[in-house]
C-alpha cells in the first residue's frame, strides 16, 4: 500500500479518530505524525499497553454510537478524519456506523475505511472461494451474526448512502505468500504477512463463528485443516491465491 492513511490531512489537524482501534497501532501513528492534533482511539475493549503512546493520544472505551452523543470530546462536526481498519467482525450495521462517523466530521473532512473482503481469487483473477468449504462456512457464519462478509466491496455504497461525496475505492491484492512479488512488487509485504500470520486468526474464526448446532468440534477441526492446506505459503514462481484488501474514502460535503 505504501502509506497508512490515504486521504489528504492538513498538518495542523486538530482532531483525528481511530474507530475500533484494537492495539492502537494506527492511533499511535496518527499521534506521532500529527503532534498538534488530539487523537482518540476508540474501542469496545481496553487497549493493551504495547505501543509507545504519544502525549496527544488518548483511548476511549465504548460504543461509537453512544459516545458520539454522550462524550463531549467527540462533538459533531469537529474531526478532520474518522478512520477504521479491519472492522469486519465488529460492525453489524454499516450504514448506521458510517452515518455516525459522518456526523463527527468537519466540512470537507474524510472517513477512511480499510478492510478485507472474504473472497478468494486464483492467480488468473477468477473468484474461487465458493469452491472452498471453509470459506463458504466462514462467510455463512459472518452473515448469520449480522456481519457483512464483504464490507469493503460494499463500503462505497454505504458511504454514498450516508451522504459522503468524492467516494473512492483503492483495491490491493493480499496474496498468500509472496508468489506474485516478481510481477507486482507491492504485494510482497502483504504476501509475506498473510502467508505467515493469517492462518491462526482464520482458525480462531472457524472455531468461534460457526453455529455449534450445525458444526461439531470435529467438523470445525476438519475445516481448519482444509484451510491450513489451502492457505499454504507460496513463493515467487508458484501459482497462488489472494484476498482483496480495499481502502475506501469519502468526504463530508462542503455545503448542505
Amino acid at each position: 500500500m505504501g502509506c497508512t492513511i490515504h486521504v489528504p490531512l492538513p498538518s495542523s489537524s486538530s482532531l483525528l479518530l481511530d474507530i475500533g482501534c484494537g492495539t492502537g497501532v494506527v492511533t499511535t501513528h496518527l499521534g506521532d505524525t500529527y503532534p498538534t492534533a488530539r487523537v482518540y482511539g476508540i474501542d469496545l475493549s481496553p487497549v493493551p499497553n504495547i505501543h509507545n503512546k504519544p502525549p496527544n493520544v488518548e483511548y476511549i472505551k465504548g460504543d461509537i454510537h453512544e459516545l458520539a452523543v454522550l462524550d463531549p470530546r467527540l462533538a459533531p462536526g469537529t474531526a478532520e478524519l474518522v478512520f477504521g481498519r479491519l472492522l469486519v467482525c465488529g460492525i453489524t450495521d454499516w450504514p448506521a456506523c458510517i452515518a455516525t462517523m459522518k456526523t463527527l466530521l468537519k466540512r470537507g473532512a474524510y472517513v477512511e475505511l480499510q478492510d478485507l473482503n472474504n473472497r478468494l481469487f486464483d492467480s488468473d483473477g477468477n473468484r474461487i472461494d465458493e469452491g472452498f468449504e471453509w470459506m463458504r462456512v466462514l462467510r455463512e457464519s459472518l452473515a448469520a451474526k449480522g456481519l457483512d462478509p464483504d464490507p469493503q466491496h460494499n463500503a462505497k455504497g454505504y458511504m454514498e448512502q450516508a451522504g459522503l461525496v468524492d467516494v473512492q475505492t483503492r483495491e490491493y491484492k493480499w496474496t498468500v505468500g509472496p508468489w506474485l512479488a516478481d510481477k507486482e512488487p507491492r504485494t510482497r509485504l502483504f504476501g509475506e504477512f498473510e502467508g505467515k500470520f493469517m492462518v491462526d486468526p482464520l482458525a480462531v474464526l472457524l472455531d468461534e463463528m460457526p453455529d455449534r448446532a450445525k458444526y461439531s468440534a470435529e467438523k470445525r477441526e476438519i475445516l481448519k485443516a482444509e484451510m491450513r492446506k489451502d492457505m499454504r505459503y507460496r513463493n515467487v514462481g508458484e501459482k497462488g491465491i489472494y484476498f482483496t484488501f480495499a481502502v475506501t474514502t469519502g468526504r463530508q460535503p462542503l455545503e448542505d
